[in-house]
């Protein structure tokens, strides 16, 4: 519903208006009162008893209430596996598997295509990534979402969760972040970017930033390792 701002502030006024004049006393003309009606009421005898609700002078005061003390607001989650730089995260450590792929019937019009991206991202990915890729695709192997057009794409997003980022990639990320400041609807941050570049090996890279400094976004950009 759509208020008239004006006439609101207007029948408001009106209202206060009313309220006030209803609840003050009326005023009294005491020159149009004969003298002799006019009754002066005496002032209050030293005993007489305090108003009801007039403060005792001798009660204690109130016990002043204790509030809650507010209650700090929750700190940032720690950071995902992904983010941990230590040595003790390894980006080479994986087991080698092979594209053991097979179709699930006749009728899989995308096989051949992931059949081929799978090698090529076994090759293009770090082995521990490369390892949880390559199984995704596996245990998918004779079954119908094999034949997923996006099947590739849903294997790569799972694994490249396990990649450890690693710092040879911060410099070219705050690059990327930079070029792509001045583009509007742009999300790339720098945490993003090297999570995503420490998915692959080095040969790669320049390939795949190349690609994310153009799109200002990771988002499908490793699709450019099959190019």
């Amino acid at each position: 519903m759509q208020v008239d701002r004006a006439r609101f502030l207007v029948l408001t006024g009106a209202l206060a208006a009313a309220h006030a004049a209803c609840a003050g006393k009326p005023e009294v003309d005491v020159a149009a009162i004969p003298a002799g009606d006019v009754v002066v009421a005496a002032p209050p005898s030293a005993g007489a008893p305090a108003p009801a609700d007039a403060p005792d002078a001798g009660a204690p005061e109130p016990e002043p209430v204790e509030t809650a003390e507010p209650v700090a607001a929750p700190s940032e989650p720690p950071p995902a596996a992904n983010e941990d730089e230590s040595a003790t995260c390894k980006n080479t450590k994986g087991k080698a598997l092979t594209c053991s792929l097979k179709a699930p019937g006749p009728v899989c019009e995308s096989f051949q295509d992931t059949r081929d991206q799978c090698g090529k991202f076994n090759r293009g990915l770090q082995p521990r990534v490369a390892e949880k890729f390559v199984g995704c695709l596996n245990a998918k192997s004779g079954k119908p979402d094999l034949c997923d057009f996006d099947v590739t794409n849903t294997c790569f997003e799972a694994a490249r969760k396990f990649a450890c980022v690693e710092p040879s990639t911060t410099k070219p990320c705050q690059d990327a972040v930079k070029a792509c400041s001045g583009m509007r609807g742009s999300k790339l941050t720098e945490r993003s970017c090297k999570a995503f570049s420490s998915s692959f090996v080095a040969a790669k890279r320049t390939k795949i930033m190349g690609c994310v400094v153009e799109s200002c976004s990771v988002e499908y950009c490793h699709f450019a390792i099959t190019y």
